[in-house]
């Protein structure tokens, strides 16, 4: 019995395993390929046409239109609301205000998934923090029905922006700087603190009619008011005393100057003289001040001066010496490029008095800062990149066949994030410059077999169609492992690893685009520096020939 299983079973050869279904269908794609690649050999000007014009369209419309944004910030789920109040509030009247605002949030705690709600308060203002719950708290958190920025909004629109004696400022809480997430901000400079509000009104109306930006505040400063000394210079000059002298007085009398150290029992004692504290409550205690002139005669300080009560500003802000004026507002911060041309726009359209100017605040600095970075980081890649190839090949002109694929990948990550809506950000664009070094492999891998197939190989073109073929399918594993390996970071939405979503979803782009026309870029490069090498070694030896 066991001779008769022996002889019924068969061996079955390892080629026949081979010849299966997924096998014919990849012998069917490389099949069609070899067709394509050999029409873009035949067709070489047609073909390096249309990959010059989707460069130029790519450039002209997703590229304009992705946008580009600051550094993302991980969502901690958490949005503060900042309520600075007039002095002229009492501790009872702030406790019922914030206590209304805590009955309209918790309202809304079911639908807006509110977890926990912190308020403190005094006379002067306090703050309201609103805890969302996250991931960790289970299926509220897993998949909310709104997202912090939603809530923000929400909240923002259900609260009123002014309130008596005070206003509300809403910022979302996030791992960095968190003023950063309350919008953009741009400061008018000058001299005239007037002129600066005057114009910053004007601005803030202006920017009202821009769909991108929301919730305009002019940030000038509370004033209060005060008692100023107003000098009558001739009777001043009358009397032999010098502004400078008054001013010195009235400052003695009410913060006090500083007199030498008393000495006792071998210590050193700091004296101050000044008023008496019931001396310092009124005006009318200042004007008995005698003040002594030049020619010794002592006027009292009310024969020279006049007590007048004006609005001072409760700070002043300067920027290298110039008196501004902050303007802030929100956006959704997605498109900061476009929302910085519309300012600038705006700008242009409003004239400014001489000697005052605008300028943006830290956010666009921010964003140039990244721009700048990224663009000479990704060129050392390249530039590192290249001078390793010339040394492996040991040749200057083939690396460029290879080269040709790194600005075909950056096409492919413009348009991923252009399609799922994500735009350009500080990680995105560290993805980018990992893919200059990625996306290198498969053309090296292609180059140098084509290289040494055709070194033997009577028809050149037959040889870089043969190395296509044979190395199709590598390229296609490589690729499609490590893209696989990236769509769980490219799909993140939530938590930390949303941050590094920009990252995985360029990367996939470019290896996507990259790969697809590494396949047929390269090899129509290939020959063309082929055919340029010829010739210059031809001209050359024509040369030397001529000159012998």
């Amino acid at each position: 019995g066991l001779e008769r299983m022996k002889r019924q079973s068969k061996t079955v050869p390892l080629q026949q395993i081979n010849n299966g279904l997924p096998h014919r269908i990849v012998e069917y794609v490389v099949s069609i390929y070899a067709v394509l690649l050999s029409v873009c050999l035949r067709f070489r000007l047609a073909f390096l046409f249309l990959v010059a014009a989707s460069v130029v369209f790519t450039v002209q419309y997703p590229l304009q239109t992705v946008g580009m944004r600051a550094l993302p910030k991980l969502d901690m789920r958490e949005i503060s609301i900042d309520i600075p109040l007039d002095p002229n509030y009492s501790m009872e009247e702030a406790t019922k205000l914030f206590t209304q605002f805590e009955t309209a949030i918790d309202s809304l705690r079911e639908e807006l998934s509110i977890k926990n709600l912190l308020t403190y308060h005094g006379k002067r203002g306090g703050a309201i923090q609103v805890y969302l719950y996250t991931e960790e708290d289970g299926e509220k958190g897993e998949n909310p029905k709104y997202s912090t920025d939603d809530v923000l909004r929400i909240l923002s629109e259900k609260l009123p922006m002014l309130v008596p004696g005070g206003f509300l400022n809403f910022f979302t809480a996030d791992v960095g700087d968190p003023g950063a997430e309350r919008g953009l901000s741009m400061m008018l400079r000058g001299d005239d603190t007037a002129v600066l509000e005057k114009y910053a009104g004007i601005v803030a109306e202006e920017m009202k009619t821009l769909e991108s930006v929301r919730d305009i505040e002019v940030g000038i400063s509370q004033t209060r008011q005060e008692v100023q000394v107003h000098i009558d210079a001739p009777l001043a000059r009358q009397a032999g005393v010098s502004p400078l002298m008054i001013a010195q007085t009235v400052d003695a009398a009410l913060r006090g100057v500083r007199m030498p150290y008393l000495k006792q029992e071998g210590r050193e004692i700091p004296v101050w003289a000044q008023f008496r504290e019931e001396d310092r409550q009124s005006a009318a205690n200042l004007e008995t001040i005698a003040l002594p002139g030049l020619r010794g005669e002592l006027t009292p300080l009310n024969q020279v001066t006049d007590f007048l009560k004006a609005p001072s500003p409760g700070s002043i802000r300067r920027v290298n010496g110039k008196n501004v004026v902050v303007i802030s507002t929100r956006t959704d911060m997605r498109n900061l490029m476009k929302v910085r041309q519309e300012m600038n726009a705006l700008m242009q359209k409003i004239d400014l008095p001489p000697m005052y100017s605008y300028m943006f605040g830290d956010e666009f600095e921010e964003l140039d800062e990244n721009m700048v970075n990224f663009t000479f980081t990704l060129l050392m890649a390249v530039a590192l990149i290249y001078l390793v190839m010339c040394a492996l090949f040991e040749s200057f002109i083939l690396p460029f066949s290879i080269m040709t694929t790194v600005p075909l990948a950056l096409i492919g990550a413009v348009w991923m994030l252009y399609l799922t809506g994500v735009p350009f950000d500080s990680i995105s664009l560290i993805g980018c410059i990992l893919m200059a070094g990625i996306i290198v492999n498969n053309g090296i891998v292609i180059v140098d077999h084509m290289r040494n197939l055709c070194m033997h190989a009577p028809d050149r073109n037959a040889a870089i169609l043969q190395a296509g073929k044979d190395r199709f399918r590598p390229v296609l594993m490589t690729a499609i492992t490590t893209i696989l390996g990236l769509v769980p970071v490219a799909m993140a939405q939530t938590g930390g690893a949303a941050t590094f979503a920009g990252l995985g979803r360029s990367l996939i782009g470019g290896l996507i685009t990259g790969t697809a026309l590494t396949l047929f870029v390269v090899p129509v490069f290939f020959g063309l520096l082929d055919d340029f090498s010829c010739w210059s070694r031809n001209f050359i030896a024509n040369i030397t020939t001529r000159n012998r």
